[in-house]
């Protein structure tokens, strides 16, 4: 059974949702679908999307959208990486890195 409720006053829609507190709650799973081939696209206005900028959330699950700041490495011990790096391309944006132990 399909639970769709609008609250008139407030203009809330819910989808499996009998008091909607927000303009659309759904609950459970969403699934965007591109059967007509139209491009495939979901546009989110709110909050103050950029170019270069990634839609994020929370451990609440708010999303916010962030700037993404384009990691760059250096020559030396990287832990996160797992080892050294020891040649990094002229951007700084790619690189190898040898194992701290003999694998």
């Amino acid at each position: 059974m399909l639970l769709i409720s609008v609250q008139a006053s407030a203009q809330n829609v819910g989808i499996g949702v009998p008091n909607p507190g927000a303009k659309l709650e759904v609950a459970g799973g969403v699934k965007i679908s591109d059967s007509n081939n139209i491009g495939g696209q979901v546009r989110i206005i709110s909050g103050t999307p950029g170019a270069g900028e990634m839609l994020t959330s929370d451990a609440t699950g708010l999303a916010t959208w962030q700037t993404i700041s384009p990691t760059t490495y250096s020559i030396g011990l990287h832990p996160e990486l797992g080892g050294y790096v020891f040649w990094v391309s002229s951007d700084g944006k790619q690189g190898l890195v040898a194992e701290t132990q003999n694998q």
